[in-house]
């Protein structure tokens, strides 16, 4: 099971590997990040329309900045260090809640004296917190520098 959805975790690799080569001039080429992202989904196809279309829900929440063209790509609107997981998440989620029950499709229909409900909103706030602390600069330290396919098979030539 996963805790994050996929365009949750794409957001998030997506930003570490732009904060990872953030330069205040220079836009990251979308082609470079669609790369990577390609490399961390592994042998699954990421198409370029899926990522742009998160990209482009990150930067309207303010966390980066778009530009379009040929020379199209992103870059950081703030320091990484200002912007948490949880921004991140939410930005392409919505807000992280149990407010839903696991029994019903809508709102919890017990929800004032439901010991599962209040149980899980331990843990949902135990979460927040935790995505709250951490930020997209720390994520950048772990992401190490992307090798093209050319350029690993030239490598190894």
């Amino acid at each position: 099971m996963a805790v994050f959805s996929t365009r949750a975790r794409y957001a998030l690799h997506g930003l570490a590997y732009v904060a990872a080569r953030a330069d205040e001039r220079r836009l990251v080429p979308f082609r470079e990040i669609q790369g990577y992202l390609e490399d961390y989904a592994g042998e699954t196809s990421v198409s370029a329309g899926y990522i742009a279309k998160i990209m482009q829900e990150v930067a309207r929440s303010g966390m980066i900045v778009g530009g379009s063209g040929p020379k199209g790509g992103y870059r950081l609107a703030r320091a990484a260090g200002d912007i948490t997981l949880l921004d991140v998440v939410e930005s392409v989620d919505g807000p992280i809640s149990t407010g839903c029950c696991l029994l019903a499709v809508d709102v919890c229909p017990g929800m004032h004296d439901c010991g599962v409900r209040a149980a899980l909103s331990g843990v949902e706030e135990t979460m927040r917190g935790a995505l709250a602390e951490r930020t997209i600069a720390e994520l950048a330290q772990s992401v190490g520098p992307r090798v093209d396919a050319k350029d690993a098979k030239e490598a190894k030539a």
